[in-house]
């Protein structure tokens, strides 16, 4: 069998009747200078301390009964507790190294990724975040944003059915009544009409002063009043018929 290298770690607790479970920082320190030269890792902390070794062996079994014992010898060298060993295991380091290179945390997305990958608009996130049920909700929320898991952001894009176009508008529409209709258009007609009475009045009220002058300059009244009536009318017709179109308009709708 090929000899390859493992990762031997071992775990020490204090037995349950134990009174003193301080660890000393300067045996630990000792036992890392003393487990160098296999890449020895010391932790200790109250009430337990660990190491890790690296053992060249056939199988993990034989890397533990090789790795375990050497590393309880040096142990007691140092002057660590001499507390029973709970945990012996090992792994091919390659096995580790793969393990540990993988992320410890989910992948988590944030409002623009989140929008990428479905590709929308981060305004389009949010409605969807808010609007539909089947959007997954945030694993955080920060006070810079809401944080998503990526894998749930994919599923929802993969089971997402898709809406071309904006949803419509909802329009009311009114019951139309004619009679109503018509009596407030014949309304804003005759609002009109009396209005424009009084600006025509108000324009030919000097003409007719001068008439009482003379013929003269009666004459020249009728003269001025024929100049402006054409305008005053004209103008009278297109503000009727404004009104009347304004007012269909508003019937309609």
């Amino acid at each position: 069998m090929d000899w390859e290298w493992y990762s031997v770690h071992v775990e020490v607790r204090p037995p349950a009747n134990a009174e003193n479970l301080a660890v000393n920082e300067a045996a630990a320190d000792e036992l890392m200078k003393l487990l160098e030269g296999c890449d020895g890792v010391v932790s200790a902390g109250t009430g337990a301390w660990d190491a890790t070794v690296s053992v060249q062996a056939t199988s993990a079994a034989e890397a533990v009964m090789s790795g375990a014992p050497q590393v309880e010898k040096l142990a007691c060298k140092a002057g660590m507790p001499d507390w029973p060993l709970v945990r012996a295991e090992a792994v091919l380091q390659d096995v580790l190294e793969a393990a540990n290179a993988r992320p410890t945390l989910p992948e988590l997305v944030s409002l623009p990724e989140a929008a990428e990958i479905l590709g929308v608009s981060p305004q389009r996130v949010r409605e969807l975040s808010a609007n539909n049920a089947a959007f997954p909700a945030p694993m955080y929320e920060l006070r810079t944003g809401k944080l998503w898991l990526k894998d749930a952001i994919d599923s929802f894009e993969q089971r997402w059915e898709r809406k071309p176009g904006r949803p419509r508008k909802t329009q009311v529409s009114l019951p139309y009544n004619s009679s109503t209709a018509s009596a407030r258009m014949r309304a804003t007609i005759c609002s009109a009409s009396a209005s424009l009475t009084s600006v025509k009045s108000l324009v030919t009220s000097p003409c007719s002063a001068e008439c009482s002058k003379g013929e003269g300059s009666h004459s020249k009244s009728r003269e001025n009043i024929s100049s402006v009536c054409p305008w005053l009318l004209s103008m009278r017709r297109r503000t009727v018929l404004g009104l009347i179109l304004l007012e269909s308009s508003s019937v309609i709708a």
